[in-house]
């Protein structure tokens, strides 16, 4: 049999009866009225339970014991202590100034939600909040009443990478409900959450950039890649028609080809006046759209799709954005100035059939390229539906 602990007395005084039951302080569980106000001032983001006479039930932070009668009050709770210190942004020390707001700062960490007093130091010399140790503000523009933890960034970004198909929405529901079962305020805005995680995780970007950690490397293809395939997507197309218009990337030429360089390849290889015959993208009985030259498909879009070229332990190494439909020249970009270069030995393509005697028509286009010394493949699943002779010979 098993049995909680019920202390007579309070953990810290040794002296009043507790009222407060609190999992999160190891060693000083069970604390009076007074002794809470002291411990949890330090600790505001602790779930603490109240005994009502009855039974424990979880209360919110802005809420404790009066010591004299025993009710529930409304009380002052900050996310820590304030004490003046140094800017980090100026160094200043003598315009670092206390403010205090109407409305309640919104904490959001992977215990959900919760509602404290709204007071920050905020710095005249440079004209910036100074905020705590491990929270990200809800907008780094402006003053905002989210603060978000980054250990709950971290944990929905390695989450998203192992389980692609959790929406943002999904993940906020379950945060919500656990915030709802300890007697919190449940609702999270959804905007305020996407916004401050993208803005984290392009801090995070351009961190890794000044540290040179590689991103799009594969650990067990690190050495000697033994094989790449590339493939198109249009479900990732744009169209040339929107309201906001035309933005740069912040994360242009990282793991998408920057688009210069990829029109400048295209012209090398003679893609302005090069039409496709009627009877190409033929293997066997079966015609396949991506064995192309020239494409004329969807003249609406701006980007039509991406084409990506990855290791067989599922990373996505480079990509390029296509303009033109699926065609030999995005895939030969990927063959020839990424892969090719870095050693790998197989390529594999849906149409491989078609586009490895097109690809080494143009070789003569390029001095000194390694492109041809890569093996052509055919993968397992796209053979099936192409001939017994591409089969035999290509898989």
């Amino acid at each position: 049999m098993f049995a909680t602990v019920f202390m007579q007395t309070c953990s810290v005084c040794d002296d009043d009866s507790p009222v407060i039951r609190c999992h999160e302080c190891r060693g000083v569980s069970h604390l009076c009225a007074l002794c809470d106000k002291e411990v949890h001032r330090w600790h505001p983001l602790h779930d603490r339970e109240y005994w009502n006479g009855e039974y424990f039930t979880f209360i919110p932070p802005l809420l404790s014991p009066d010591h004299i009668s025993g009710n529930l009050i409304d009380i002052d709770r900050l996310i820590s202590p304030i004490a003046m210190g140094t800017c980090r942004h100026c160094g200043s020390d003598q315009d670092v100034k206390k403010r205090t707001f109407d409305t309640k700062r919104i904490i959001v960490t992977m215990k959900g939600r919760y509602e404290l007093d709204d007071v920050i130091l905020f710095c005249e010399a440079c004209n910036c909040e100074v905020l705590n140790d491990g929270f990200w503000p809800g907008s780094v523009e402006r003053h905002s009443q989210y603060l978000f933890d980054e250990d709950l960034f971290l944990f929905f970004d390695l989450l998203h990478k192992f389980s692609p198909g959790l929406s943002t929405r999904s993940f906020l529901n379950a945060l919500e409900q656990f915030s709802a079962l300890k007697c919190r305020t449940p609702r999270i805005n959804v905007t305020a959450f996407t916004r401050a995680f993208q803005e984290w995780r392009y801090c995070r970007y351009e961190m890794a950039k000044i540290k040179k950690e590689p991103r799009f490397d594969c650990p067990a293809c690190s050495d000697c890649q033994h094989s790449v395939h590339i493939d198109g997507n249009k479900k990732l197309y744009r169209f040339s028609k929107i309201q906001r218009g035309h933005q740069e990337s912040y994360y242009s030429g990282d793991f998408i080809a920057k688009n210069s360089l990829v029109d400048s390849h295209l012209e090398k290889l003679g893609y302005a006046s090069e039409v496709q015959s009627d009877g190409s993208g033929m293997c066997g009985t079966t015609r396949w759209k991506a064995a192309k030259a020239a494409s004329k498909t969807m003249p609406n879009l701006d980007e039509t799709g991406m084409v990506i070229g990855g290791c067989r332990h599922v990373i996505a190494q480079k990509a390029v954005n296509m303009f033109r439909g699926e065609i030999y020249g995005y895939p030969h970009y990927l063959h020839q100035e990424v892969f090719a270069c870095r050693g790998v030995r197989w390529l594999w393509e849906d149409v491989i059939c078609q586009y490895w005697p097109w690809a080494r028509s143009k070789s003569p286009l390029f001095i000194n390229s390694r492109a041809m010394e890569m093996k052509p493949a055919l993968s397992v699943m796209h053979a099936k539906a192409h001939s017994w002779h591409c089969q035999v010979c290509v898989v």
